[in-house]
């Protein structure tokens, strides 16, 4: 799969599961949270990274939450 999808950017295509800009854009709703982050208090930390991903969203401005 990896060998196929080398491929396919050489040959100028997508690779397998990348969406295209426009739909990428279409997309609404909680982002995934990915990232490195500190090993002492590691659970509050992605709490309180979550809870201001989800209050910042434009879904959630939209309909009026904070979260």
């Amino acid at each position: 799969m990896l060998g196929e999808a080398i491929s396919a950017v050489e040959r100028g295509e997508d690779p397998p599961l990348v969406l295209p800009a426009a739909r990428a854009a279409e997309l609404r709703g909680p982002v995934t949270l990915d990232g490195i982050g500190p090993t002492a208090g590691w659970a509050e930390h992605w709490a309180a990274v979550t809870a201001k991903q989800r209050a910042d969203s434009g879904w959630a401005q939209a309909a009026g939450r904070d979260g």
